[in-house]
Parts: structure tokens; C-alpha cells; sequence
């Protein structure tokens, strides 16, 4: 996974932190990370994989994420810290199946390790709804989810407040809430797929294409 710094939104860092190269990749975001790299860890210095084998894989282009079976489990990936940004953005192909299951985008405060707002897809009953939530994971806004409308999620700073953004291309952007949120200097950002409820076949989370860049 490639993080972008704001140096004019050249240098692309690692997940850990100490692989870079030079690459022009904001916009359209569609040159970002592709996770073609195989790594025994897909994410670095991420969550642990859970013990029962379910957890992280690279597969085809794209990072793929598999909660294990069960009430309240989880996998994901998370990233160093990184000044506060512009705009955190990542192409979310498939998001987790029914019965009790969440796909997040969300960020945090690199020091104290607190959520600060986010994005997250619940599905239930047959029905996806896509959610913008604050530090204290209360809804601030939320809208029926469509995937192919929706495919790109970004987090944007906007005062004291964060923009949560979807859109078809990465291009045209349609903000559907606004969080309010204290933001710190620097951030984290994860990728998260989980259940809230007991669920034995969770299904896959799929993304692509992460992005750390001024819009």
C-alpha cells in the first residue's frame, strides 16, 4: 500500500514507512496503489492476520480483506502517521456480505490512536447503506448504498469538520455528509472489515487504489 506525502504530491511512501519512489499520481486516482506487490504481510506494519488463517491477501491487483466467522471480529490495514491532508481516498471494489457485516474507511489521530471520523458501508437484512461517522462512531449523515455510484470514498478536511465524499471516477466528487471533529496535526488512515453481529460467511472486502493527495 502507497502512501502520498504532500511534497507536491510526489513522493510516495510505504505502508512501513521506507520504500518510496517518485511518481506523479494524484489525479485521476487511478495510478495509485494497485497491490500488485506480494508481501508476506499485504499491508506492512498493519493489523495481524487472524489466527484461523482468514485475513489479508493481494490477489489480482487488489488487496482483499476477510474477517474471520463470528460476532464483533475484524482485519484491516493501518498506516503511519502522515500530516493532515487534503483528501484520503481509495476505490472500494466489493464491500463485506449480509447478516452483520461493516466495510470502513476511516481516519485517527496518530498519537493517541483515536478514531477521528470515517466512511463505512453496513450491511443487513439485505440492505447496504453507506454511513459518515464521527470520533464517537455516531452516524452524521448516511444514504443507500450504490456501488458502481459510490465506488471511490474520500475523507476531506473542511475546516473543523471532515467531508465524506464518494464518487464514480474519482473526478466528480458529491459530499453526503459533514463530521465534526477536532482535527490533530498528523493522522493515520485504515481500512477496516468486520461484523458486529454472528456471522459465519462475512465475505470479502476489496480495495484499490489508495491515495494521500491534495484533490
Amino acid at each position: 500500500m502507497w502512501f502520498v506525502v504532500l511534497a507536491g504530491c510526489n513522493q510516495i511512501y510505504g505502508l512501513d514507512g521506507t520504500r518510496a519512489v517518485d511518481a506523479p499520481m494524484c489525479i485521476p486516482a487511478t495510478t495509485g496503489d494497485n497491490f500488485d506487490a506480494v508481501m508476506s504481510n499485504p499491508c506492512g506494519a498493519g493489523f495481524p492476520s487472524p489466527p484461523n488463517g482468514a485475513g489479508l491477501t493481494r490477489t489480482s491487483g487488489t488487496l482483499i480483506l476477510r474477517p474471520p466467522p463470528g460476532n464483533d471480529t475484524d482485519v484491516g490495514c493501518t498506516s503511519p502517521g502522515f500530516t493532515i491532508i487534503d483528501g484520503a481516498f481509495i476505490e472500494v471494489i466489493g464491500t463485506l456480505g449480509d447478516g452483520g457485516t461493516y466495510s470502513q474507511f476511516a481516519l485517527e489521530d496518530s498519537t493517541t490512536r483515536q478514531n477521528i471520523g470515517g466512511i463505512k458501508v453496513v450491511h443487513v437484512g439485505g440492505v447496504k447503506t453507506l454511513f459518515a461517522f464521527d470520533a464517537a462512531q455516531v452516524t452524521s449523515a448516511e444514504v443507500g448504498y450504490a456501488s458502481d455510484r459510490m465506488r471511490w470514498w474520500r475523507l476531506r478536511p473542511a475546516g473543523r469538520e471532515l467531508a465524506a465524499e464518494y464518487s464514480a471516477d474519482a473526478k466528480a466528487w458529491t459530499t453526503f455528509g459533514m463530521i465534526a471533529t477536532n482535527l490533530p496535526a498528523t493522522v493515520v488512515a485504515n481500512i477496516i472489515g468486520g461484523t458486529y453481529e454472528d456471522v459465519q460467511a462475512p465475505g470479502m472486502m476489496v480495495v484499490d487504489n489508495f491515495n494521500v493527495c491534495p484533490p
